[in-house]
């Protein structure tokens, strides 16, 4: 279990535990909107990857975090503008990735190796 204050955001990037990158997906979101009043969330996380598998779990649940608060919250960004965002914001825990995950997690075409744009 995790709480927090929606309006008080602290990423610890000492201590990267998991919720640290659903807040980054959350806060990344709300200050790109510019999002001053925000809706507070309850959500449940589950999945089966291993704790440092290396499957870019980390980078999914930003981008979960940030689709998720996207529509709680009624705004609207392209699929580009998402992943580019999300790839961003995962900067808050300390990540310096190149955002090759989360154009894949919004813009993957089933079943080929290619993104739509």
């Amino acid at each position: 279990m995790f709480e927090c204050d929606i309006n008080d955001l602290s990423i610890n990037k000492e201590k990267p535990v998991w919720h640290n990158y659903f807040l980054c997906g959350l806060k990344g979101l709300l200050e790109h909107c510019k999002v001053t009043s925000p809706k507070g969330l309850q959500c449940v996380v589950d999945g089966t990857i291993p704790k440092s598998a290396g499957l870019s779990s980390s980078s999914a649940l930003v981008c979960c975090a940030a689709l998720v608060t996207m529509h709680a919250n009624g705004q609207a960004l392209s699929k580009k503008e998402l992943s580019d965002m999300c790839a961003h914001c995962e900067r808050f825990i300390g990540t310096e990735g190149g955002g090759m995950d989360q154009a894949i997690s919004f813009m993957a075409n089933k079943g080929t190796v290619s993104i739509e744009n």
